[in-house]
């Protein structure tokens, strides 16, 4: 079995592995947060940040200031899909998920089956 979360975000549902690939972290009950104009999830446990749309991880990039010699803000970086996430069709009887299980395995992929 595999553990998914469906996601209503302003109307538009996604799908997406509950659990967090960096730890295991119950991903799908994180707030929803806009991150650099994207909608993500936020895990719980580390705070981590996923796109909802692609699985993506993304963070606040830093660059070195070279007049002072600290690190700055360099705006929002994606590290990749780590996350996988999976098509979600609504239907008159209700909503149906195509689980994305081709292509690469991903981080998450670890955490998301029972065995």
């Amino acid at each position: 079995d595999r553990h998914v979360s469906l996601i209503n975000h302003r109307g538009e549902v996604y799908c997406l592995d509950s659990l967090c690939y960096h730890a295991g972290g119950p991903l799908g009950i994180g707030d929803i947060e806009d991150v650099g104009g994207r909608a993500c999830l936020s895990c719980p446990w580390h705070l981590y940040k996923v796109t909802l749309e692609s699985g993506e991880k993304l963070y606040g990039s830093t660059k070195l200031d070279e007049q002072t010699g600290k690190l700055v803000p360099d705006g929002v970086k994606s590290a990749g899909v780590r996350q996988r996430t999976h098509e979600v069709e609504k239907r008159a009887d209700g909503w149906y998920v195509r689980l994305r299980l081709d292509g690469p395995s991903l981080e998450s992929d670890k955490y998301a089956c029972n065995d």
